[in-house]
């Protein structure tokens, strides 16, 4: 059981929030150095921190997975977190997963950018399933096309 009885939930509900497994890339993560309590049902990674799958990636300096009876009920990402896919990069310092929610909520200097158009604020969160977002206190600039969708259908 050991290591990847935590990390396979993880992994999955981190790199594919929807649940559906596809036939995509493995998972590449990397940390200075990984803590796991079995009682507590905690992963800590500590360091620098990177997870890759395909063209999603993730950067912070500490990322704790939380678990209870094996499944994955909160995910935090500390320290310089930077999230990318494709044209889309997200950066603060605190990034929390709720897989239940199916939410993450950013904090701490959050920034979203996408196709030169970018908002920052004083929080931030993202539902996945919906791709709604909502910035606190909002600035920034954006092109229009980036709202309307547009960006989508110029996607293979």
């Amino acid at each position: 059981m050991g290591v990847m009885y935590y990390l396979a939930p993880f992994l999955v509900i981190l790199l594919n929030p929807l649940g559906t497994l596809r036939s995509e890339p493995m998972v590449d993560i990397r940390a200075d150095q990984v803590e796991m309590d079995q009682k507590t049902g905690v992963v800590l990674f500590r360091g620098t921190v990177t997870v890759t799958r395909g063209d999603i990636h993730l950067s912070c300096q500490n990322l704790t997975a939380e678990y209870t009876s094996g499944d994955l009920v909160r995910l935090v990402a500390k320290g310089q977190v930077k999230a990318q896919t494709g044209t889309t990069v997200v950066t603060a310092e605190t990034a929390i997963f709720d897989p239940v929610k199916n939410r993450i909520d950013l904090s701490g200097t959050p920034r979203v950018e996408k196709d030169g158009s970018h908002l920052t604020g004083e929080a931030v969160t993202l539902w996945l399933d919906t791709e709604k977002v909502v910035v606190r206190k909002a600035k920034g600039r954006f092109h229009p096309a980036v709202l309307n969708g547009a960006d989508k259908a110029a996607s293979p």
